[in-house]
């Protein structure tokens, strides 16, 4: 970059020795540049960030309360006294002699087969198609997601536990011999009258109240753009080849000899030496 103003004034020196002398750069060498041009620069393609948007629905909900009433029966109810008379059984007993005979428990041992159930941690990880080498899409493990889960494993236990079974213990014992004497008994009793009668029972009771929200939200992205990249320092290069110059092919002029001005390998400059 630092030889931008020197090259502008070689393109100027050009153009006004070609418009007054018609046999420009018809010397042995050409009219070429062999720095580098344009001050270096180029396009490049580079990614870059932005920003996006997306849209999204979102319901939002709040909780409001709501008076419900619901209406109920209820006893209403009045006492009063009744007579009531009913017949009973007077027992009347005898003793004799009999065999009795009473249940008992006993207890014995039973196994049994319980299921036994415990929870185990396994790996288990994300599932992705993935191609094999044959070219067929399957399942496979995406080693990256894999987490601890617990799963309950459950297999078959005997035990044993005890139960009380039924037996029989018999013995000779005096019992009464009843019989039962039929008889009348009256009681006063409180007696209730009711009737139903309603009444409301009201609650403030919470309800979700939802709506949905209609939004855009920010999200990264990313995109490619051309940008200009320039770097480091070229030639000038306003030489020609071997006997490049601005003469119309004599040995003197504003040609160039062997000896060189800015920039090629050889290049002529402005105004080079005599053969």
């Amino acid at each position: 970059m630092k030889y931008l103003p020197t090259s502008l004034i070689l393109l100027l020196s050009v153009i006004s020795l070609s418009a007054g002398h018609p046999g420009y750069g018809s010397g042995r060498g050409g009219g070429g540049s062999s720095g580098g041009g344009g001050g270096g620069c180029r396009l490049v393609t580079k990614t870059v960030n932005d920003v996006g948007y997306e849209e999204v629905n979102e319901q939002v909900c709040k909780t409001v309360s709501e008076r419900v009433c619901n209406t109920r029966y209820v006893d209403d109810c009045q006492n009063y006294q009744d007579q009531v008379c009913q017949t009973v059984q007077k027992r009347v007993c005898n003793n004799k002699q009999e065999r009795k005979c009473s249940k008992v428990y006993k207890t014995v041992n039973e196994p049994y087969t319980e299921d036994v159930c415990k929870d185990e941690y396994v790996e288990k990880c994300e599932k992705a198609w993935q191609v094999t080498g044959y070219g067929e899409k399957v399942w496979g493990n995406d080693p990256s997601t894999c987490i601890k889960v617990k799963k309950t494993k459950c297999s078959p236990v005997t035990k044993n536990r005890q139960r009380q079974v039924p037996d029989q213990q018999c013995q000779t014992v005096t019992v009464p011999d009843c019989r039962n004497v039929p008889q009348q008994e009256c009681n006063s009793v409180t007696k209730q009258r009711c009737n139903k009668k309603p009444v409301q029972d009201c609650n403030n009771v919470p309800k979700q109240q939802c709506q949905n929200v209609h939004k855009q939200v920010p999200k990264q992205v990313t995109k490619q753009i051309q940008v200009r990249e320039c770097g480091g320092q070229g030639g000038s290069g306003s030489g020609a080849g071997r006997g490049g110059g601005y003469g119309g092919g004599s040995r003197g002029g504003h040609g160039g000899g062997r000896l060189g001005g800015h920039g090629g390998r050889s290049s002529g400059g402005y105004g080079g030496g005599s053969r």
